[in-house]
Order: structure tokens, then C-alpha cells, then sequence
């Protein structure tokens, strides 16, 4: 299965991202410009 995940770049996207990924699923993102992207 392909599965869009929507704000990618925020704390809970990062992690269901990771999940998703571990399980072997398809993933695709959408996530800011990095220069949007708040300093970590």
C-alpha cells in the first residue's frame, strides 16, 4: 500500500513516517522548504 503522509517534517510526522518505513510500507511525504524548517 502507498501512503501519504502530510507534514512529514514535524515531530509526529517524523515518527509515523519511521514506522510506516520499518513495516515496509510505500511512503510518500509532503513537507515545508527547508528554509521554512524551524531550527532543531
Amino acid at each position: 500500500m502507498r501512503i501519504l503522509v502530510v507534514g512529514a517534517s514535524g515531530a509526529t510526522g517524523r515518527q509515523l513516517v519511521e514506522q510506516l518505513l520499518m513495516q515496509g510500507e510505500e511512503v510518500k511525504v509532503v513537507v515545508r522548504p527547508l528554509e521554512k524548517l524551524p531550527e532543531s
